[in-house]
Order: C-alpha cells, then sequence, then structure tokens
C-alpha cells in the first residue's frame, strides 16, 4: 500500500504494515483535515517521531484488542508514559484515549467504549519489540489506570520540546 489518509487506516492495514509515518508533503491534509501516511517497510524503526505504531493490546482482564499507539519515544521512557496515546478497535469502531484529555472522562469514555468496568480495561499492556528497537520499558509497557507522575502542563510541554530538538540533533548527527 502506498500513501492515503490516517483516518481511513483499517486493522487489516496495520496488520500488513504495523508501522506509518506522516509524509511532509504540501497536499497531506485531507478534504476533513486528516493527514497523510506511508507505511514504513523496514522494521525494526530506531525512531518513532513522526510515527504510529498498530500492534495487539492486552487489557486489563486478559482480552486482546486492537490498537494503535501514538506518542511512543524510543529515547525518553518517561516522556512516553506521560504522553502515551492509544486509539483501540471495536470491530468498526475506534476510540481516541489521550491522556492530556480530562483523565477521568477519558478513563471513563474508554471502558464504556468497550463495555467494561476500568479494572477491566487497565492497565493495557503492549509489546512493540518486533517492531521497534529501544529499552525494555519503552518498547514493552503498559498504559495504567493512573500515572505516577503528573506534570504541570508547562513542564509538560517543556519535556517536549527538549524531546524534540533532541531528536532533530541526533537525526542530523552525520554517520
Amino acid at each position: 500500500m502506498s500513501e492515503t489518509y490516517s483516518d481511513r487506516l483499517t486493522v487489516a492495514d496495520f496488520k500488513k504494515h504495523a508501522v506509518w509515518e506522516y509524509t511532509s508533503k504540501d497536499e497531506s491534509v485531507g478534504p476533513d483535515a486528516e493527514l497523510a501516511v506511508k507505511p514504513v517497510i523496514e522494521l525494526p524503526v530506531t525512531t518513532m517521531e513522526g510515527r504510529f505504531i498498530g500492534t495487539e493490546l492486552v487489557l486489563g482482564n486478559g482480552r486482546p484488542v486492537f490498537g494503535v499507539l501514538l506518542g511512543i519515544k524510543l529515547n525518553n521512557a518517561r516522556l512516553t508514559r506521560l504522553i502515551l496515546s492509544v486509539i483501540v478497535y471495536s470491530g468498526e469502531r475506534k476510540f481516541l484515549f489521550r491522556r492530556s484529555s480530562s483523565t477521568e472522562s477519558a478513563i471513563q469514555g474508554l471502558a464504556g467504549f468497550l463495555g467494561l468496568s476500568q479494572a477491566e480495561v487497565f492497565p493495557i499492556r503492549y509489546d512493540i519489540s518486533a517492531y521497534a528497537l529501544s529499552a525494555p520499558d519503552v518498547v514493552v509497557g503498559e498504559i495504567p489506570l493512573t500515572l505516577s507522575e503528573r506534570l504541570p502542563k508547562a513542564e509538560l510541554f517543556k519535556l517536549i520540546l527538549e524531546e524534540q530538538v533532541r531528536a532533530r540533533r541526533q537525526s542530523e548527527w552525520p554517520g
């Protein structure tokens, strides 16, 4: 598969190509403001900058579901824990769970979407070690019901910007 729009990706697309990346073309925004994406063919990856990954998740009750992980920072386990978002699929429907939204409403929303209790949903476990190279605490992890660390938005944004600068410098490093 070549380029498509991010909102048109299906579970079948992710099973064929687990990792996708945003294109940088000027015409990348579709009619509904979705972004153009293309599959990443060479795996495992060493960066998830501008990328997202579809994989099987395991809910707190042991039930497998398919999801898409957003915000993985392969060189920063702490930032990954703080900003990791997930799109959870249920049949043809999907639900975006973001820590940045109201935590309680996001937790209740995801549990309601799946028709389960919060305890049955969390923690959500994932293992992307077949697709990405990094420390074990980044590629094998979980999304807990509550975070052990919370940062004020200003501190979180500062941490995100620092990581982006670090990643950009690393990608520009010769050799």
